[in-house]
């Protein structure tokens, strides 16, 4: 997609391009050709040299042919005005309830704009909210409406680490605004089993148990999950770490451990899945308690 700039036609009405600016006349910082990511073009740090009047700009999108075919006709958007009179500058932030949260939970996440004093009311001004996983490439996940108090709120449920921001375009009373990135931590779950909870169980010496553990989420497109198992023994009344063991889950996301116990004494086993790119590590499952005659 590319930006342009132009100067309002004489006698024009809003909207109508005139005269092209000079190329250095407006600019932006990653320049006026931006590829779009899922339809999403983001042009950030544009600015008119200058005080340059009636200033109208297009975004023009243009597709490389297919292969075989001929590329498909560009599209030209309308004109967006740019008024050369000062317009209130709001700000905008996004407040998520928890910057951690255990995968299959809900985000709520708080949008809420504000006008300097005496600025244009900020009921139903449309925001919109975006998130990524790397802070870089941006998706649209909800358009909210804001209320007379500038406010607004969604709940979100991730499966995976992301950054969060909100964007709220320009209109004829109001400048335009962009939050600062918040990140969202998702972490995994981990379910250890056989799981006995507080009950100890008891086992003959030699025997030989094996221990599953099935971790969330699960996805094709996810890095696969990995389980840490760490056992314990009481000695001279400390729990002491007796062996652990990393164990990369199958395409289900169970775990599997197999452990001989070849010491009498009291036991417990526990399980957690390590972090990937993205998510966090989960927390640790409660302890399995054995008994070793």
């Amino acid at each position: 997609m590319t930006l342009g700039a132009a100067t309002l036609a004489p006698g024009g009405a809003a909207g109508s391009p005139g005269a092209a600016l000079a190329p250095d006349a407006f600019t932006c910082t990653g320049g006026t050709t931006v590829a779009a990511v899922a339809g999403l073009a983001l042009f950030t740090g544009c600015a008119i040299r200058d005080a340059t009047p009636n200033v109208v700009l297009t975004a023009t999108a243009a597709a490389p042919p297919a292969p075989g075919s001929s590329a498909p006709p560009p599209a030209t958007s309308s004109a967006f005005d740019v008024d050369p009179a000062t317009m209130p500058a709001p700000t905008l932030t996004v407040s998520p309830a928890a910057p951690t949260i255990t995968w299959g939970s809900a985000v709520s996440l708080a949008v809420r704009l504000a006008v300097p004093p005496g600025g244009p009311p900020v009921q139903s001004r449309q925001v919109q909210l975006q998130a990524s996983a790397d802070a870089i490439n941006w998706r649209g996940i909800a358009t909210l409406s804001t209320d007379s108090s500038g406010e607004a709120s969604f709940e979100y449920r991730p499966a995976t680490n992301l950054w969060y921001r909100a964007i709220a375009p320009a209109s004829v009373d109001l400048g335009p605004a962009i939050s600062t990135a918040a990140r969202v931590v998702v972490r995994q779950i981990a379910f250890l089993r056989p799981a006995y909870g507080t009950a100890t169980r008891t086992i003959a010496q030699g025997s030989t148990v094996t221990f599953t553990t099935t971790i969330r989420p699960v996805r094709p497109e996810l890095p696969a999950p990995v389980a840490t198992y760490r056992l314990y023994r009481l000695v001279s009344g400390r729990w002491a770490l007796a062996g652990q063991q990393r164990v990369a889950a199958d395409v289900t996301g169970v775990a599997s451990f197999t452990w001989r116990f070849v010491t009498t004494g009291t036991w417990y086993v526990a399980a957690a899945a390590v972090p990937t790119p993205l998510n966090a590590n989960s927390v640790w499952s409660p302890p399995d308690r054995v008994l070793v005659r």
